[in-house]
């Protein structure tokens, strides 16, 4: 008897920090049907780049119930998404940048699209550039949303770059073995 006591007090003890380890508890979930590998949040809304299932938008102003409110289909994976203004930034695989007008949430459409012919891992966006980063850094004008140009490139010569961060006129990217690559841009 004494050690099924103990074993239903491990077990409770157990269970209640794994619920909320360190504070920190689930406050809602929304299936997005494919894998959500990237996410901003802006507003109301969570803009996320879904896999292969494509771009979704969920309204989380009740952050315990969340609902789709609209979606975009993808030919490629979503990796990740970057929200500045009216306009959702999506980097692609395979395929390069899409960039969305979300203006309607329910009704997201593709205003503009540049073709980088490779993997696309991360978009960070400031001012009128879009910084994609995979099979090197891919600086891209989105000024004219429907026309976007490239104004420049790095190749870090190793693989694959995950991840891009920019600020006061660098860019920082997640090389992979290479670790942090910091670039004057």
């Amino acid at each position: 008897m004494r050690n099924a006591m103990i074993l239903v007090l491990v077990v409770t003890i157990a269970g209640v920090c794994a619920a909320d380890s360190l504070n920190v508890r689930l406050a809602g979930r929304y299936n997005t049907g494919g894998s959500a590998l990237g996410v901003y949040v802006s507003g109301n809304y969570a803009y996320v780049a879904d896999d292969w299932e494509g771009f979704r938008i969920i309204d989380v102003t009740t952050p315990s119930s969340p609902t789709e409110v609209g979606f975009y289909d993808a030919w490629y994976s979503a990796r990740d998404v970057y929200v500045s203004g009216d306009h959702a930034y999506v980097a692609t695989s395979n395929d390069g940048l899409w960039i969305m007008d979300i203006t309607n949430p329910s009704a997201p459409s593709e205003v503009g699209f540049y073709d980088t012919e490779s993997i696309m891992n991360s978009v960070y966006v400031s001012g009128d550039y879009a910084y994609v980063a995979g099979d090197g850094l891919w600086i891209i004008d989105v000024s004219a949303p429907s026309t976007p140009s490239v104004v420049g490139t790095w190749d870090s010569g190793i693989g694959y770059i995950y991840g891009v961060y920019v600020s006061s006129g660098y860019a920082y990217v997640g090389d992979g073995y290479m670790g942090l690559s910091i670039l004057d841009i």
